[in-house]
């Protein structure tokens, strides 16, 4: 991970946080479309307390806390993340 901090463009970052932020505000709102929440159990930088708190405004929610995976939980538990992130993709595509 520190390769792509190290490697980052902070400033086109910047540029599209400005262009592609929320649309809605996401502690209120409900949302209502299908939409994926994984965290990692041992992720000691992002947690993953803090979904308990708007889990209720998104109905169409699957919510995953991996155990053995902190903030890089994409690399440390890849066949699942990319299971449940696959799985997702699939409700979107067929608007079900």
């Amino acid at each position: 991970m520190l390769s792509g901090i190290n490697g980052a463009d902070f400033e086109l970052i910047e540029r599209l946080n400005k262009k592609f932020c929320f649309s809605f505000e996401i502690d209120n709102d409900i949302y209502e479309k299908p939409s994926l929440f994984i965290f990692g159990r041992q992720d000691n930088i992002v947690g993953y307390n803090s979904v308990w708190n708007i889990l209720d405004n998104y109905p169409r929610a699957t919510l995953a806390i991996l155990d053995v995976a902190g903030n890089a939980l994409q690399i440390e538990q890849e066949e699942l993340f990319n299971y449940l992130f696959f799985e997702w993709l699939d409700r979107i595509e067929n608007k079900k």
